[in-house]
């Protein structure tokens, strides 16, 4: 029996005490819950160079729950946090999403979407982050992206409007004051 573990076979650790390849089955009494970590204040690093990271939910069903996967381009690496419903996904070749969790698998389906770089949909369903830093907090069937004027300065009206609303305040400052 060819067994590949993760640590020292023998001598301190012993088999018992190691990660196998294809996974470990834990005796545990019945309604404990396994664990991975450590028990000291020190990071638990995982690694997986260039690769995805997954933490299966519910592997029977397809369900993810959580990846994080590699993605560079010409601004340089920036991975990908895929959360939620296993049909939440980011376009090829974009970095820096993050599908904070949501989407639907049952009906016809509302997942999330990132298609341009350094998007976020933060939950709900049915949502899209379609240009460069965009971001959907939630909801369903939202979009956030260049069909939507850009929020500044001046909460995304233009100066004509900005001028119009300074104009009716004034009348109603004057009228109020009875100077009209």
């Amino acid at each position: 029996m060819k067994r590949h573990a993760v640590g020292l076979l023998g001598g301190r650790w012993g088999l018992a005490n190691a990660f196998v390849h294809g996974g470990n089955t834990f005796a545990l009494g019945a309604g404990v819950a396994s664990q991975l970590g450590n028990n000291d204040n020190r990071p638990l690093t995982l690694k997986a160079p260039q690769s995805t990271i997954k933490l299966l939910v519910d592997p029977a069903n397809g369900d993810d729950g959580l990846r994080i996967s590699y993605a560079t381009s010409s601004f340089g690496p920036s991975p990908n946090t895929i959360d939620g419903s296993r049909l939440n996904s980011v376009t090829a070749g974009v970095i820096g999403a993050t599908i904070g969790g949501g989407g639907s698998v049952c009906l016809s389906g509302l997942p999330n979407r990132v298609n341009a770089r350094f998007g976020t949909v933060g939950g709900g369903r049915g949502n899209q982050a379609t240009s460069s830093d965009s971001v959907v907090a939630g909801g369903i069937g939202n979009t956030a992206g260049l069909c939507q004027r850009p929020r500044g300065a001046n909460g995304g009206r233009r100066l004509g409007q900005r001028r119009e609303r300074l104009r009716e305040h004034r009348a109603w400052r004057a009228l109020q004051h009875g100077i009209w």
